[in-house]
């Protein structure tokens, strides 16, 4: 019912108990499909971008090189979603592939917003299909980012001693992830102390943290953060031969431990930089690290500029497509829901 008051304030809903009620969020469908448009929109300067730099490189060689390129860049899609999928069962069981596909793609096209907060997103839809809350499912992100970064770091690492080079310069963004993933470890330990159940005060006075605190423990233990970090090392390897293919049919002379540094260091720059997509700082790491190790710039650039193609922008409307897909239902659902 309504209340309205005579001194002219506004109306003011009123549930049955006589409290007023909370106001409603934007919906599932209106933020994404908000999110949608700025990532088609950073998407379409990201390929028009890449073409233009690369522009008079493209050659019959590496049309010819193109089906080998694509299975590597499925590949590296496939250990990515395989992570996401272990990890998110875990607090939605009852989550099929099919769907968990849609969702994991649409999330990674989301990213291509500013601070690629649009990832959140996905886990409303997740809500979606499967009634979890996004409290008990979003410790999956940290989880994810945290495994990427640590991943790079190796592989940039593997590359730098394997081919006798200056070990790289870890950042603070570097720091966090890599400590961020020790903490979810060490926070599984906590099981002993708080049992499965977790603590009935904070159950009852703060039931979203306790939410956010069991998703924690559920993707944090031992077991999921090392099968997360080794689906990140095997999408690496992917993307690490990816790069060497490219650097090979361009002509640019590159060891494969050259070629793993500069990868590793393209994603420690570009997964730091939380640009959509990291565009222009993965890039220019790759073509940074190339040059002090010897090689040819315009040809770095060239070959960063490819293996993006392969492991980015082409999944990129996929993901759009199934954003777009996700929000085709009558009704609205609340953004957050506890």
């Amino acid at each position: 019912m309504h209340r309205n008051d005579q001194a002219g304030v506004a109306p003011v809903l009123v549930r049955p108990t006589g409290r007023p009620a909370l106001p409603r969020l934007p919906s599932v469908r209106a933020m994404v499909r908000t999110a949608a448009v700025i990532a088609a929109i950073a998407m379409g300067i990201g390929v028009f971008l890449t073409w233009r730099l690369g522009s008079g490189a493209w050659s019959g060689a590496l049309l010819a090189a193109l089906p080998a390129l694509v299975a590597l860049g499925t590949g590296s899609q496939g250990f990515r979603f395989l992570r996401w999928h272990v990890l998110v069962t875990r607090r939605a069981p009852a989550l099929r592939a099919a769907d968990s596909m849609r969702i994991y793609i649409t999330g990674f096209a989301l990213e291509l917003t500013p601070g690629r907060l649009g990832a959140f997103l996905k886990f409303s839809l997740l809500r979606q299909v499967t009634g979890v809350p996004e409290a008990d499912t979003v410790a999956v992100l940290p989880v994810e980012a945290a495994a990427e970064v640590v991943s790079f770091l190796l592989v940039a690492t593997a590359g730098a001693v394997a081919g006798g080079y200056r070990l790289p310069q870890v950042g603070a963004g570097v720091l966090v992830g890599a400590l961020l993933l020790l903490g979810l470890l060490l926070l599984s330990s906590s099981r002993r102390w708080t049992g499965r159940r977790g603590n009935p005060r904070l159950v009852d006075r703060l039931p979203l943290l306790d939410s956010l605190y069991r998703g924690l423990l559920a993707v944090g233990s031992p077991g999921p953060v090392l099968l997360a970090l080794g689906c990140a090392l095997a999408a690496r390897a992917c993307e690490v031969v990816l790069f060497g293919v490219v650097a090979h049919v361009v002509v640019l002379p590159l060891s494969p431990a050259g070629a793993t540094l500069a990868w590793g260091m393209s994603g420690l720059v570009g997964g730091v930089s939380l640009l959509p997509g990291g565009f222009g700082a993965a890039e220019g790491a790759v073509v940074a690290t190339v040059a002090s190790i010897g090689g040819k710039a315009s040809l770095a650039l060239v070959a960063a500029l490819v293996s993006r193609m392969m492991t980015v922008w082409i999944w990129i409307p996929v993901g759009l497509a199934c954003a777009v897909a996700s929000t085709r239902g009558p009704g609205g659902l609340s953004l957050i829901h506890i």
